[in-house]
């Protein structure tokens, strides 16, 4: 009986060091971690603790021609076949918007990268990730921490300047999913939308909403219409469904849909999705 006493006591201790010696392994960012690599050599000025930005004159105008883009949750690239399918997912695209990204997930065949990370386990980085065929003229990270596990989940901005004197903002997301109730959710949501310009800027905003219940995407409707902004549909829907409600979304703003698609995949929890849009 004494030695079923001190295993029951002892294996609360060995539970409480286990955690330690797991917490000990992560690293928060805050503010975030930001990583930009551009082929096109261009110096960045703080703009403040989360947003950088070059000398307009020195950046390159976006052509107003439609734009293709891929947007993923890609798991941190836990399951089998996520290489293969990034490579073939992301080809004929402008523009790739990952969520839960990790070290691991580079794309060559795009000139310019944004990783924004909220933290690392084991050295090994997450978040979100952006890769463009241009460099933009301004580009922010931001980090909003989950209530009960206290590990950021995260945003990037990339405005890129058109001949019109107006800006594409395009922005990744992966909003907070742990909490009873929004606050956090609606916090960051703030944030986020913040960095959208009041004028008629084009936006392209995508990325994992977590939006699982019909409080959260009340909270999410409710600052894309003040926005302007506008749902993508999708049909058919194979996008990732929780309690009957997408988590995947894009929304646009002086953007024409030309097309949009989902696919049903094993190399992730989550399905990308594809849309191509023209500049109204």
């Amino acid at each position: 009986m004494k030695r079923i006493n001190k295993i029951f006591v002892f294996l609360p201790l060995i539970g409480i060091a286990f955690g330690i010696h797991i917490f000990n392994q992560f690293r928060i960012f805050e503010p975030v971690r930001m990583d930009f690599k551009s082929q096109i050599r261009l110096s960045f000025s703080p703009l403040d603790s989360f947003c950088f930005f070059a000398v307009p004159e020195s950046v390159p105008v976006l052509e107003k021609k439609p734009i293709r883009l891929l947007s993923w949750n890609i798991h941190k690239g836990e399951d089998q076949g996520w290489q293969q399918d990034l490579v073939r997912f992301s080809q004929h695209q402008d523009m790739v918007l990952l969520q839960e990204a990790t070290t691991e997930q580079n794309l060559s065949s795009f000139s310019t990268a944004l990783s924004v990370s909220g933290f690392a386990y084991k050295g090994r980085y997450s978040g979100v990730k952006t890769f463009s065929q241009t460099i933009p003229q301004r580009y922010c990270g931001l980090s909003q921490p989950e209530p009960w596990i206290f590990i950021p989940k995260v945003a990037s901005m990339m405005s890129f300047p058109l001949n019109n004197g107006e800006e594409l903002v395009v922005i990744n997301v992966h909003l907070i999913n742990f909490e009873w109730t929004p606050e956090a959710y609606q916090a960051q949501l703030e944030r986020i939308f913040s960095l959208i310009p009041p004028s008629q800027s084009a936006v392209i905003l995508a990325g994992d909403f977590n939006a699982w219940n019909g409080e959260r995407k009340k909270i999410l409707d409710e600052f894309v219409t003040q926005a302007g902004l506008n749902e993508v549909s999708f049909v058919p829907d194979e996008r990732r469904y929780f309690f009957n409600y997408p988590l995947d979304f894009v929304f646009v703003r002086g953007m024409k849909v030309l097309s949009s698609k989902t696919e049903t995949v094993t190399s992730s929890d989550h399905s990308p999705i594809w849309v191509a849009l023209a500049f109204e």
